[in-house]
Formats: structure tokens, sequence, C-alpha cells
């Protein structure tokens, strides 16, 4: 845990000083660079973009060992707008390569740090997107280069930056975003149907205050719509066209509903930062509409619309959202980030004024994988959603999860049974203690079997 120096202490900074190098206002965001696992803070409400060593060597309140944003630790001013300034910094991203994306929420704009892991205090970026220049101040106008309040950020395996504009209701992209000139034009948009419109609205490929985004390693982008109440999912994502529709939904039972999910395992309330790691669980930082909680959807990349979250940190069940300053409690979480070099999983909770770093139990899940054999076809699916096989036969879920298994026979043959952990015929539910592995067997019905209604019809023949 980092800002606080224990678990159950949460500085009130609207009366006491929360600057310096152990100290936080409001964190936003917190992302680890994945070449040197350094961590990087975004300090919202003291301006400024703070820089810790490894993770995994991090003691509970340590100091940071950089800044950010402003020339010192103890400076926290909002100051005109340059190279070395920052106002209210929203989200902060990593790439392959170390570069810092931090977006710089109030001014606007998308700053870029190369080599962050080892800038000195006070640097300047070395790139910008969203302004013309450094000093160029506000630009409001909906264009292709404008970016109107960055809430969140992420980078692709192809090295393209994804902004999320809650102002403009909107996700940009920007493909090679390394070398971009200062100002340059993104290259995509999703939410709106061309860079000039910025109309919030419910819909397949619409978007109201979008705030948090990820992407899976084989391209899907999640798409936090905060005022929607719900994520959206873009298969392919670097493959879709300006104002592509969504391929899923999850917090609403279809894309046309925007009901508020309060304390409810399928429901969302504001959803904020959103984080996806490499074994398929998406986290939800579901925290600024007061639910206070983290969900997680394990294999969410396969999830029906409206599906329920498999795990929840931050409350004891879904159906609390108490505000809790403990090690097992959060106030109003605004960002998640799982570090998957570390094993672990941080989570900005804005309102303790403290990051928190999940190892762990907190994040375990086993996989659960299903065979076909004999020689007969068919089908098994799986409740809660993650296995459909055919297409998808190994699925990870949660410690502990109770998942159910039903086997659907093709025409022309017929379930036989399970082997592995389950037996007989009816359906298979698995505990998900372990990895576990079932097969289902399907026969073909023998060739030329004469059809059940062939006596009816005969005695009715022979009548006649």
């Amino acid at each position: 845990m980092l800002g606080q120096p224990d678990f159950t202490t949460a500085r009130n900074c609207d009366i006491e000083e929360c600057n310096g190098t152990d100290r936080m206002y409001r964190p936003q965001a917190v992302a680890v660079d994945p070449t040197t696992g350094k961590v990087f803070v975004a300090d919202s409400s003291n301006n400024r973009v703070l820089r810790f060593a490894s993770g995994a060597a991090l003691a509970n309140g340590a100091a940071a060992e950089a800044v950010l944003g402003q020339p010192d630790f103890v400076t926290t001013t909002w100051a005109t707008t340059s190279a070395a300034s920052m106002a209210g910094p929203q989200a902060v991203a990593v790439d392959a390569e170390g570069r810092l994306w931090v977006a710089d929420t109030w001014n606007f704009r998308v700053l870029r740090f190369d080599n962050a892991a080892s800038k000195v205090n006070g640097a300047n970026a070395d790139g910008e997107l969203g302004q013309l220049d450094f000093t160029g101040g506000l630009v409001r106008l909906t264009s292709q280069k404008s970016i109107g309040q960055p809430s969140g950020l992420a980078i692709d395996v192809e090295g393209r930056l994804w902004v999320a504009e809650y102002y403009y209701n909107r996700i940009l992209r920007f493909d090679n975003a390394a070398s971009k000139a200062n100002g340059a034009n993104a290259d995509a948009v999703l939410g709106q149907v061309d860079f000039t419109s910025d109309a919030d609205a419910i819909g397949r490929n619409k978007m109201d205050s979008p705030v948090g985004i990820t992407i899976t390693a084989t391209g899907a982008l999640f798409v936090s719509d905060s005022r929607n109440h719900r994520i959206l999912r873009f298969d392919n994502a670097a493959d879709k066209g300006n104002g592509a529709d969504a391929d899923a939904v999850l917090g609403q039972a279809d894309f046309i509903s925007n009901v508020v999910g309060y304390q409810a395992r399928n429901g969302l309330y504001y959803p904020a930062g959103v984080s996806y790691d490499n074994e398929g669980r998406l986290y939800v930082a579901d925290g600024d509409g007061n639910n206070n909680r983290v969900l997680i959807f394990n294999n969410a990349a396969a999830k029906a619309n409206g599906a329920d979250a498999d795990n929840v940190l931050g409350q004891p069940d879904f159906t609390t959202a108490t505000l809790n300053l403990s090690a097992s409690g959060l106030s109003t979480p605004l960002s998640v980030f799982a570090d998957n070099a570390g094993g672990a999983l941080w989570v900005a909770d804005r309102d303790n004024n403290r990051v928190l770093r999940y190892v762990g139990q907190a994040v375990a899940a086993y996989a659960l994988t299903v065979s076909k054999n004999g020689t007969g076809s068919g089908a098994v699916t799986s409740s809660p959603a993650g296995i459909s096989c055919g297409g998808t036969c190994a699925a990870s879920f949660s410690a502990g999860q109770s998942v159910t298994l039903t086997a659907a026979a093709a025409s022309g043959s017929t379930f036989a049974g399970w082997n592995g952990a389950c037996s007989g015929t009816g359906s298979c539910t698995v505990t998900m203690d372990a990895d576990k592995a079932v097969t289902a067997a399907f026969t073909a019905n023998a060739a030329g079997s004469p059809s059940p209604w062939l006596p009816a019809i005969q005695q009715l023949l022979l009548k006649k």
C-alpha cells in the first residue's frame, strides 16, 4: 500500500498537507513499467505523477523516488501550460519500450515521457497529442487532433495509443503513437461516426462519458462507458471503421439499456478504470457511483451480454457497498492495473488517498478444459459463461466457483456421458478448487436405424 503509513490511516487532505514523497491527494490511476517494474501513480489533486521503485521491493508507505509535472515533491500548483506542467492527470500507461503516457486531463492533452524510469524531477515531456504545442493553451473544438478531457489510456502490442475522451464521448486511436509529431491527427474514432461529432447517447455504437479503457493481446478493446453504466467490448478493435458497433456489453442486458446497477452482481454504477490480465480476467473499478468495489469477470472476452461478475474486491459480497478503510476495504476506487509480470493487481483507492496492491489469491483462478470424443458430435456449454465447445473449450474460473456444464448432442448423435471430473449423463457441476478437465462422449446413431414412427405407419397401412 502506497500513500499511507498503514491500512487504517487515511489523511484528510482538506485540512492537512498531502504532498511530499510518501503522500497522495485523490490518486486517479496507477501503471507499472514492464521494462523496469517501477510504479507510476497519477496523483491527480497534486497535479503530478509519482514514480516509485519496483513494486516487488516496496513496503507500505514507501517514498516516491521521482516526480513529474512539478519541479519538486512540495509544489502542487496548477501551473501555466508547459512541457513540464500537469493539471489533474487522470490516467497513466507505460508501453513496451518504457515510455510513460499521461492523460493531462485539464490541459486537454496526452503527454509522452521517453525513458520515464530515468527521468529527473520536473523533467519535460518529449511529446504531446491533443494540442498543437506545449504552450498552445486549451483547444476545445471537436476535431481529429483535439482531445477533450482525456480520462483513460491504453497501449496495444502494435504501439497504438487508445485515448478515452470523457468530454467528447469517444475513443481515439493513434497508430504508431510514439512517432507522431506534436498535435498529430488521430487515425480512427469509436463512439462517434466521425471526428467532428461529440454527442452523448445510448446505443451499440454510442457512448456517454467514457472513462477507462484496456486492450487485450489479441486486440479486444474494453471501454468503461461510465454514464451508460456499462462496459463495451470491441473485438479486433484496430480493424474497426469509424463509429463501428461494439460486439458485447457488460453491466447491461443489451445495448439500449443504461440502468444503474447499485449493489448488483451483473450491474455497474458509473464504472471507471478497467484492466485485463493475461489469464483473461477483466477488472472493473466500480467505485465512482458508491459501489466502492472492484469487479472481476473471468474469461471476459467470451462473456455473454449482461453476464454476472465472478468475484468482488473491496466488499464481502455483491450486495454490499460500504465505504471502508482497511486492508480489504475501498472508498471510491477509480483505477485498476493488472501487473502480469509482477503477478499483482493495483488499485487507485481515491478517497482513501492511497494505492493498494493485491497479490496471490486475490487474483487466483483455475482452468477448466473440456474435450470431446466418440463417433458422434455435439456441443458443451457452461454456466457461468466461458465454455462454448465447439469454439471455446477452455476457460478460467475463480477459485471455489461452481461451474455447470451442459452437453447437447447434434442431430444423428447421442450424448453418452462424462469422463474426468464428472460422470453420468446428466448435467456436470465442477467446483474450481484446482485445474479441472472434463471429457464429453458423443456416439453416432446406427446408420439405417428404423424410424420410431415406422411401426405405427405400417399398422395404419395394414388397416387401410
